[in-house]
């Protein structure tokens, strides 16, 4: 396939499929994001081992001062990311709800 010959992986997850590229991860891609933008608080939600490098990107911005929040959107197929999560939701759709809330206080 195509993204193959370009370097990318296939991430088979539940029913959907992700591309990644070589060398990059969310957690790679959220620090970046965070510096470029000049980020002084995170929020990354996350749902499966995929996300783990996000979550270490979070604390990794944590020591160096910037606030984050990492939030576990629960799921009956993996729960690796709870016990790290600062508050965990009931799947997407609570996730959704509570960043719905959020937005309503600003």
């Amino acid at each position: 396939m195509a993204f193959q010959a370009a370097g990318a992986s296939r991430a088979a997850r539940r029913p959907v499929s992700g591309l990644r590229g070589p060398g990059i991860d969310k957690g790679d891609a959220l620090r970046s994001l965070a510096l470029e933008a000049g980020a002084r608080q995170i929020i990354f939600a996350g749902d499966d081992l995929g996300d783990l490098p996000a979550y270490d990107a979070v604390d990794q911005l944590r020591d160096t001062g910037v606030a984050g929040l990492l939030i576990y959107s629960a799921s009956a197929e993996q729960d690796a990311l709870e016990a790290r999560a600062d508050l965990v939701l009931d799947g997407p759709d609570a996730v959704a709800t509570w960043l719905e809330e959020l937005a309503d206080e600003f």
